[in-house]
Parts: C-alpha cells; structure tokens; sequence
C-alpha cells in the first residue's frame, strides 16, 4: 500500500494531458521533417509549438 505522506519536491512534474501532448507535438514534427525531406523542402530551423490551456 502507498503512503500517503509528503515525499518533498516541488510539483513540477507534468500532468497527464501535457505529456500527451509532448509526444503528438514530437510525432507532428517527426512527419513533418519526413514529408518535407521527402518532396525537398528545407525544413531546418523549423519548430513546433504546443500549447495546453487549463480551463
């Protein structure tokens, strides 16, 4: 059975939906980089930007 005492720390650690997120923005650019090496397009310096809004 876990305890359910305080262990220290900060609470900085990403919540469920944002690493969710982390990996499809990694994934996005992944496939973006490939279609756009594929037909010859530069796509270096290119980003992707994930945001996640907490209502």
């Amino acid at each position: 059975m876990p305890s359910c005492r305080p262990l220290g720390g900060h609470d900085l650690a990403m919540i469920a939906p944002m690493g969710v997120l982390v990996v499809l923005g990694n994934c996005m650019g992944m496939e973006i980089a490939r279609a756009c090496k594929n037909k010859g397009l530069p796509y270096e310096g290119m980003t992707v930007e994930v945001d996640l809004a907490i209502a």
